[in-house]
């Protein structure tokens, strides 16, 4: 028996060091009905001349493939939304162009598809890498330790996301229907795609699945968008959007403390060599981010719960 098409599409900007090793990974998937979509969100160095030359040379392999480009950078979400709205198959997977899929990722993920016919959105595993997705510079896998695997309502896993970002984008599978729903079109803030739609999406008592399967490599340069101060203040944003409609400056100031400290750990597992050292960080800077945490919990999600209560 045939087995059903699935998307993935890529979003690349000045993605020409890493995007190969996107595609390759793409190529290399286990599962055969696959359509690909690259969406370059108008990159100045050479991606997109990187893009066709690969399409040319693999389209063979592929159900479906197509390249969508722009002539003025619009942000991630816009390229997210942008993507996912060309994409024609029921099941639908997104990944960076700096990222990369694991071979059996969406075999996987389409079995447990077939076992869970209510299932939308599913969220499996991400390897962690510094800069390289080599074995040398794997940091860990997120997924399986997330509290958000572990309850069993919608209403608790928005509880949980509303006190912290845990998912990681690269491992989330989605339904198309999600992309035509006018509830979740208008979900993003630049370069902050993933985390408002979640929130929305678990607060409108939809649940997320949790696959345990590995399915990204998912890079953490000292670079990456998430290290950004900028990035830092759309979570801000995206809390006082839905929740507030004004701006809490002890809010603000609990949540940067916070970041900053998760961000310094990330900079240090990153660079210091020395396992021990980082040990002794690790050791001391979870108690600091504990202590900010449980006041934040304590002072800002009680009044956001209660707004939720009111609304």
């Amino acid at each position: 028996m045939e087995r059903p098409l699935v998307s993935v599409f890529v979003l690349t900007f000045n993605s020409s060091k890493t995007v190969v090793e996107t595609l390759d990974s793409i190529y290399n998937l286990t599962y055969p009905q696959i359509e690909l979509i690259i969406s370059d969100d108008a990159s100045k160095d050479n991606t997109i001349e990187m893009c066709t030359s690969w399409i040319e040379e693999h389209k063979t392999r592929f159900a479906k493939v197509q390249m969508i480009t722009v002539p003025k950078n619009t942000g991630t979400t816009q390229n997210f939304h942008r993507a996912a709205a060309a994409c024609h198959a029921k099941w639908i997977k997104g990944i960076a162009g700096d990222d990369a899929l694991y071979p059996e990722s969406i075999s996987n993920l389409m079995e447990f598809c077939a076992a869970h016919p209510d299932a939308r959105m599913i969220l499996g595993n991400a390897g962690r890498f510094d800069t390289y997705l080599d074995d040398a510079h794997f940091t860990g896998v997120s997924g399986p330790d997330l509290n958000i695997t572990k309850v069993s309502t919608a209403k608790q896993q928005y509880d949980i996301l509303l006190c912290w970002a845990c998912i990681d984008a690269p491992a989330v599978f989605y339904h198309r229907t999600i992309f035509e729903d006018p509830d979740f079109q208008d979900c993003g803030y630049g370069v902050l795609e993933d985390y408002p739609l979640f929130l929305r999406y678990t607060k409108l008592g939809h649940y997320i699945y949790y696959c345990d399967t590995m399915v990204c490599r998912y890079r953490q340069s000292a670079t990456s968008v998430q290290r950004t101060n900028n990035y830092n203040n759309l979570i801000t944003k995206s809390y006082l959007a839905h929740f507030f409609g004004e701006t809490h400056a002890y809010f603000q100031g609990l949540e940067k403390v916070a970041r900053y400290v998760v961000n310094t750990h990330d900079w240090v597992n990153c660079y210091c060599k020395n396992r021990v050292s980082r040990n002794v960080f690790n050791f001391l800077a979870y108690p600091i981010y504990w202590v900010f945490y449980r006041i934040q919990q304590k002072k800002c999600f009680k009044r956001i719960e209660n707004a939720i209560k009111k609304g």
